[in-house]
């Protein structure tokens, strides 16, 4: 039964990191959308980019990375 126990606790635990994620992912959209400062867009699509990679690769406990970042202008 304990393990049964730290399974479900170590689900809980990677379901709030990854929801976390996610929502802070949705910040940084919204953030894109509203600013017009060069350097802030810049610096938030790599952001953007890096949080993106991290939620693929989420499944792989981070083992995942890219061969390149693909901005769509």
């Amino acid at each position: 039964m304990s393990g049964l126990v730290d399974m479900m606790d170590n689900l809980i635990i990677v379901f709030s990191e990854l929801t976390f994620i996610l929502e802070f992912l949705l910040r940084v959209e919204h953030t894109l959308a509203q600013t017009d400062d060069e350097e802030v867009l810049l610096n938030l699509q790599f952001l953007k980019k890096e949080l993106e990679t991290f939620i693929d690769g989420f499944d792989f406990k981070g083992f995942f990375f890219p061969v390149k970042y693909a901005f769509n202008y």
